[in-house]
């Protein structure tokens, strides 16, 4: 979750330095980023989850 909160952070402070970006756009892509990164950080936890169950 740390590692998470961090790309999007890094995610927002990369998209910042667009001046030409209008502020939809940019929230848009941020809300983006941060619901790709929640999947990916569950499928993540699934993933791990099932393999301790198989040990």
């Amino acid at each position: 979750m740390l590692f998470g909160s961090f790309l999007l952070l890094y995610a927002f402070a990369k998209i910042s330095g667009f001046d030409a970006l209008d502020i939809q756009i940019k929230g848009l892509m941020i809300i983006g980023e941060g619901l790709l990164l929640l999947v990916v950080t569950s499928v993540f936890i699934s993933v791990q989850e099932a393999k301790k169950k198989t040990v």
